[in-house]
Formats: C-alpha cells, sequence, structure tokens
C-alpha cells in the first residue's frame, strides 16, 4: 500500500519491409532491361536466419511482390521456379536495384538486416525462359536436298544433340512422320547430329529455303553450330536422306577378244579399279577379288565413271 511502481515501460519500433519484383529475361543477362515484362503467379518466399519459411506471397500482374510489417532483423527471400520452362538468370550482374539477387540453384538470396522503418525493395529475381530445337528427317526420293510434296518422314533415325564443343548433350528419335524435337535447353550453342540408317546417305545440304531444305553435312550428318536464343523454338534443322547407289562387275581375259564374257573365259584377279566423278576425279580405288569381282557401294546417287 502506498507504493509508486513507475519501471514498467513499452517500446514501439517501426516495421520493416522487403520485396520487389520476378522479371522474363529476353537476354539473359541478369539485368532488367527496357520492355522485359514481369512474371505474375511466381511464388516467392520469406525465411529467417535459420533458412525457416516465414511467410509467403504470390507476384501480381507485374511481377512484384512484397513483405510488410516485418520485425527488423534478418531475412532472406526464395523464389519457386517454375517447375517447367525457366531457369533463373545470372546473379549479381549489375546495379543492385536492377539485377537479380537470387542463387542460379536454390532461388535464394544472401541474407540481409532490415533495420526499423527499411522499406528494401532491392531484391529481384529474372527467370529466363529455355529454348529448344529440332524439326524433320525426311526421304528425300529425288535427291534435290529440298523437302518435295509426298516426300516421307523417316521414322526411328538416331538424332543427337551436341553442345558448343561437340559433346552428345541429347538424344531423340524421329517419330513416325520423321520429327524429333529437344526441349527445355539453357539457350546457348547447340549443333545436330544425324546418325544415317544402313542403306542411305544424306542429300545435298543447304539446296533451298532454311525450313525445307537439308541442313547437314554429307559426311559427318551434322549441322552446323546454332545460337538459342531465350524462350526460342527453332524447328528449321532438317536432314534429308536418299537410298545409296552401287556400281561395279567383273574383270575377265577376254580369250577371243570379241567383248563378251564367253563361256570358259577366265576372270582376273588384283586389277587396279578407279571410280570417278564427273569431273574423272578418283573418288575411290579398289582391287578386283579372286572372281574378278569389284563393288563400289554406298555411293551418294550422282554421275560416275569406271
Amino acid at each position: 500500500p502506498g507504493e509508486n511502481d513507475p519501471n514498467w515501460d513499452a517500446g514501439l519500433v517501426q516495421p520493416a519491409s522487403i520485396g520487389d519484383r520476378v522479371w522474363r529475361e529476353k537476354d539473359n543477362d541478369g539485368q532488367q532491361d527496357a520492355g522485359e515484362t514481369g512474371v505474375s503467379g511466381i511464388t516467392v518466399r520469406l525465411l529467417d536466419s535459420g533458412g525457416t519459411l516465414i511467410t509467403t506471397d504470390i507476384t501480381d500482374a507485374n511481377g512484384n511482390y512484397g513483405f510488410d510489417n516485418l520485425r527488423p532483423g534478418d531475412y532472406s527471400i526464395e523464389v519457386v521456379l517454375p517447375a517447367t520452362g525457366f531457369i533463373f538468370s545470372p546473379r549479381d550482374q549489375g546495379s543492385n536495384t536492377s539485377d537479380s539477387d537470387v542463387d542460379t540453384v536454390s532461388g535464394r538470396t544472401v541474407t540481409t538486416t532490415l533495420s526499423p522503418n527499411e522499406n528494401d525493395l532491392t531484391w529481384d529475381a529474372g527467370l529466363v525462359p529455355l529454348a529448344s530445337i529440332g524439326d524433320r528427317v525426311w526421304n528425300d526420293a529425288n535427291n534435290n536436298g529440298v523437302q518435295d510434296g509426298g516426300e516421307a518422314g523417316f521414322a526411328n533415325v538416331t538424332v543427337n544433340l551436341l553442345n558448343s564443343g561437340g559433346t552428345v548433350v541429347g538424344t531423340d528419335t524421329t517419330d513416325a512422320s520423321g520429327s524429333y524435337l529437344f526441349d527445355n535447353l539453357v539457350p546457348g550453342d547447340y549443333s545436330i547430329e544425324v546418325i544415317r540408317p544402313a542403306g542411305y546417305v544424306f542429300s545435298p545440304r543447304d539446296a533451298g529455303g532454311d525450313a525445307a531444305d537439308s541442313d547437314v553435312n554429307r559426311t559427318d550428318g551434322r549441322t552446323i553450330t546454332t545460337t538459342l536464343s531465350p524462350g526460342e523454338n527453332d524447328l528449321t534443322w532438317d536432314a534429308g536422306l536418299v537410298q545409296d547407289a552401287s556400281i561395279g562387275n567383273t574383270v575377265w581375259s577376254d580369250l577371243d577378244d570379241d567383248g563378251v564374257q564367253d563361256g570358259g573365259e577366265p576372270s582376273v584377279s588384283g586389277v587396279t579399279v578407279r571410280l570417278l566423278d564427273s569431273s574423272a576425279n578418283t573418288v575411290a580405288t579398289m582391287l578386283t577379288d579372286a572372281s574378278g569381282f569389284y563393288l563400289f557401294d554406298f555411293l551418294t546417287p550422282a554421275n560416275y565413271a569406271v
């Protein structure tokens, strides 16, 4: 009774906030450039200093998100990458107010300390649309290197995707219509390799419009290297297959010099036979076997002489 206890106080701290934007990258440079739009519907998580989930937000129509009324302290942001179609752009590539701040694997930022009344709107994430490449392998009936009406696709052909170093990074098999596709690719440099089926050779390369001609080298079945941009779907890489040809027969001893192989006239082994192209250049050389036989096979249809 009679006590005056003036020791019971309450401190008020102004709350803090954190956030900013998730955007769609066009050039994969990690910077928000003019014309690069926000991505809506992306889940963003607020984590405490120990990485425990505190709360969740969803980006709006402009790609913006925010967490407010926060007690000052240590926080980090985690952006949840969509299940398909995107990767994160490079991290910390420029100005802190406009670059991407999340780890390209985990989608998390570093931990930051919010002071009382701080409104930290510098935490962004760039999403890079994945790319795709493909098209068709077809039976080039007239060997002109161009897909003409009525020329059917070639099914069950193995097609490899190569990176810039020529290493195989994916394999597909053409479907019933001869189509193949490599999708969900990180933008960058790629080439295509078509594995030639037995009994066929490749048709002429770059003989017409890029969307309809054959693009593979006739020797190794590979295309040139192309650069896929973010979100690009490049369906212009085709390969024409032509049934191969062969030429040959027999060298014999024409005993009566009548130019006709008569009964009893023996074959001649070990004779050099050369295959010549239309310009009389030697394409291949072989020797007749014990039966006087020679054969040049697996030839691209063209003009030849022996």
